[in-house]
């Protein structure tokens, strides 16, 4: 099975890597395998198989990230999260992700994105500013 179950443009691609990069980077590689999940039929988001919440999950990654206020469009990605956490990763693991996110409100890693991205395009922008601004001082030589 596929994460998304579905194609995906570029710039989904792009920020779905980032999602999932920073989350790792804050708890760890574990999520990759699949032996450190188990199966849970009380968790109400895949109560058949644990995998069954992973395109659900995916959708509510790609909607947090394109999302122009991030709260309210967050909340799935915070809700199924959760769930995933609580209900099917291996206690071991489960503790790292609290120790991370204590109130399992990782969606704010998301918000955090969003600020570097603005950072990086405008020291990107004044990047260029500054090479535009030599190029006409050596022409004008």
């Amino acid at each position: 099975r596929e994460f998304c179950n579905s194609s995906l443009s570029w710039n989904e691609l792009v920020k779905l890597h980032a999602i999932i990069l920073k989350v790792t980077s804050e708890t760890g590689s574990f999520w990759f395998d699949p032996r450190n999940y188990h199966h849970n039929a009380t968790n109400d988001l895949a109560p058949d198989w644990w995998m069954d919440q992973l395109p659900h999950l995916c959708n509510a990654i790609l909607d947090c990230g394109a999302a122009l206020n991030p709260s309210p469009a967050c909340e799935e990605f915070d809700r199924r999260f959760k769930a995933l956490v609580t209900s099917n990763l291996e206690e071991g693991f489960r503790l790292a992700v609290l120790k991370a996110f204590p109130d399992m409100h990782v969606a704010r890693v998301v918000d955090d994105l969003e600020r570097n991205i603005l950072l990086l395009v405008g020291l990107g922008c004044l990047g260029l500013i500054i090479l535009a601004s030599l190029a006409v001082v050596c022409v004008a030589r």
